[in-house]
């Protein structure tokens, strides 16, 4: 194969490439419904800043860095985490 045939192959893959789970999905592959609902609802809230979400979650034993917090809540996009937007 090509250089050429080789970058037409990647040039034509949609979607996100499988990497490693991000800590912000760590966490909340660790908590309860209620919980991984409502700390869903605060990320997705781009008023909220992922400095403040990230200092309640450390504050209770979550410890994650604000750029994580960020870079999980533009999932779904090139410059976001490689969690998918729609589910989690």
């Amino acid at each position: 194969m090509s250089l050429i045939d080789d970058l037409a192959s990647v040039e034509t893959q949609t979607g996100m490439y499988p990497g490693p789970q991000c800590t912000v999905s760590k966490i909340l592959s660790q908590i309860d419904a209620d919980e991984r609902d409502y700390l869903r609802r605060v990320i997705d809230n781009p008023g909220l800043p992922g400095s403040v979400i990230a200092g309640a979650l450390t504050r209770n034993g979550y410890a994650v860095a604000d750029k994580t917090v960020l870079r999980h809540r533009k999932r779904g996009t090139a410059s976001g985490c490689r969690c998918p937007k729609d589910s989690e």
